[in-house]
């Protein structure tokens, strides 16, 4: 038998990293109330954990590709001071 790999698709693929936050922040606002049912607060955890995830890594695409425009006017990539 071979082995094929399934493809994951990214379910909050075509949010922005703001709507992203945005949505974030409604979850917790959500999980927040006390009157929340246990089964609920758990699906919900689910989504923000997947919606963290998706947002995290177009920030991180984002870094990568962020370019700084050096002393002759070229672009350089951006390097984080330590």
């Amino acid at each position: 038998m071979s082995q094929t790999k399934e493809k994951v698709t990214d379910p909050y693929g075509e949010l922005s990293i703001e709507e992203g936050f945005k949505q974030l922040d409604e979850i917790i606002t959500k999980m927040s109330d006390e009157d929340v049912p246990i089964e609920t607060a758990f699906a919900d955890f689910e989504k923000g954990i997947a919606l963290l995830k998706s947002t995290n890594s177009k920030i991180d695409r984002v870094e990568k590709s962020v370019k700084a425009i050096n002393e002759e006017g070229g672009l350089d990539e951006f390097k984080r001071p330590d």
